[in-house]
């Protein structure tokens, strides 16, 4: 039996109301509000804080086991570079595993899902890495605009300890231009809406789904849940008609909670429903874009011991609201800010690779002798002054403790975080570290508890540059 063994989400700290969008566009105020990234934030920032997330649902699963990690979206901040590669090391994941990407349709998500499932049963992975993830942009002001929210979500598949088995799939693909994004392109391109939804989306989810349960030898009547894609919340609902799924049965697409996150979606609401579901529960997954990928999946007893105490409920309701539109173009660098008033950091591509161990995997060292443990390691321990510092420590699961806080109101400008902390954490180190995600330094007091969490740094030229900071719990 493969399948799911753990599962993890991600979903941003902002929020922007979209009645904010109407005042000050003067268009039709809508109910609801989505979820925005941070300015530090991007598909891969995202991407790993889900996979983190879904690492510590599964009570610390052993890393050495993964041999391959999928990322899967359409906004990868890279034309050549693979993304899954950095994911993987800022997860500490071993060298010697498979990498891939997944892009360029909303089905990357479920394609990459299939992937991972097939090297599964097939035996080449013991366990598998599936981390999805998007932060499209619509142009300012179209209807899309108040559509498109950002999140991220990750599956661990194996074939021992499964909480959910994945049964059966089935595709079908579509050739239609309904949304589409060049290469060239920075907004998200869409033709007509009744063309979109009548010949793409709901004809499409329609067959499929009636060819898919066909191919699983089941009924609507047979599924616990039903978990799909839709551009909207309207168009969602009438496929729920067109398929024959009653109201109980649709699981919540989030769109007034977080909007429509893309490739992701799916996954997210899975997660959703992961948290309550019961053992036995069979659920209908699928997901649309130029064509459709249908999941029969089946929740096992394991369900119990992988319940996320830190899912998408808990994340929903954890947010600030962005004060206007104004600030939404700011995150999304949309208008142009005062640049940060410190001097660039062009750092070196080789200074990234030689550092990797502190900068991406976020380790520090502990000396083999006096077991003083510093940051970054050192060949000399600081404190006895032993030579090779020897065990590394990793630090992106550990809680730190607030010594002091303090904010840079004068050497920081645009969107740039001015909140520092010196941070303790439990393995005996004290660490000086960027916060983020908060705007008032009387949250961070001494003695509060900051977690690490990974984010892209802006002001390095063009060398991609991705390293830890703090934040608030979730």
């Amino acid at each position: 039996m493969a399948g799911i063994c753990a599962y993890g989400v991600y979903i941003p700290f902002y929020r922007l109301a979209l009645s904010s969008i109407a005042e000050a566009t003067g268009g039709f105020a809508q109910d609801g509000e989505k979820a925005v990234a941070n300015f530090d934030e991007d598909s891969i920032t995202m991407a790993a804080e889900a996979a983190l997330n879904c690492l510590n649902s599964n009570n610390g699963a052993d890393r050495s086991d993964i041999e391959g990690l999928i990322f899967a979206t359409t906004t990868s901040p890279f034309k050549e570079k693979q993304s899954a590669v950095i994911i993987s090391t800022a997860l500490d994941l071993p060298k010697e595993i498979q990498t891939m990407d997944s892009l360029g349709s909303l089905r990357a998500g479920t394609n990459a899902l299939r992937a991972a499932h097939d090297a599964v049963k097939a035996g080449s992975a013991k366990k598998m890495m599936v981390t999805v993830a998007d932060t499209r942009q619509a142009y300012p002001q179209s209807g899309l605009e108040g559509l498109f929210g950002d999140g991220a979500a990750a599956l661990l598949l194996g074939d021992t300890d499964v909480a959910v088995e994945i049964e059966g799939s089935f595709s079908l693909a579509n050739e239609i231009s309904d949304l589409w994004r060049r290469d060239e392109d920075a907004f998200v391109h869409t033709w007509e809406d009744r063309f979109n939804l009548n010949a793409g989306y709901q004809d499409t989810m329609k067959t499929a789904f009636a060819k898919a349960t066909e191919k699983f030898g089941i009924s609507m009547e047979d599924v616990s849940r039903v978990i799909y894609y839709g551009p909207n919340e309207r168009a969602h609902g009438a496929v729920a008609k067109a398929i024959g799924a009653n109201k109980k049965q649709v699981q919540n697409p989030l769109y007034g909670a977080i909007g429509n996150a893309g490739t992701p979606s799916v996954f997210i609401q899975l997660a959703a429903a992961l948290d309550t579901a019961q053992p036995g529960e069979k659920i209908l997954m699928s997901t649309y874009g130029n064509g459709c990928d249908v999941f029969l999946l089946t929740v096992t007893d394991h369900i119990n011991k992988v319940r996320n105490s830190v899912g998408a409920a808990r994340q929903i309701k954890s947010k600030a609201i962005l004060p206007n539109y104004h600030a939404f173009l700011n995150i999304r660098n949309l208008i142009d800010l005062e640049p940060n008033r410190q001097p660039d950091i062009n750092t070196p591509a080789s200074l990234l690779w030689r550092e990797q161990e502190g900068i991406m995997r976020f380790k520090a060292g502990k000396c083999k002798e006096c077991g003083n443990v510093q940051f970054p390691a050192l060949p000399v321990c600081a404190k006895c002054t032993a030579q090779d510092v020897g065990e590394k420590i990793r630090l992106s699961d550990q809680e730190a403790e607030v010594y002091l806080s303090t904010v840079d109101t004068l050497g920081f400008g645009g969107e740039e975080s001015p909140m520092w902390a010196i941070a303790d954490m439990p393995v005996g180190l004290r660490i000086k570290l960027q916060i983020t995600d908060c705007e008032d330094l009387g949250d961070v007091p001494t003695g509060t508890k900051l977690y690490p969490t990974f984010r892209k740094f802006q002001r390095h030229g063009d060398t991609p540059v991705y390293h830890w900071k703090l934040r608030l719990p979730r």
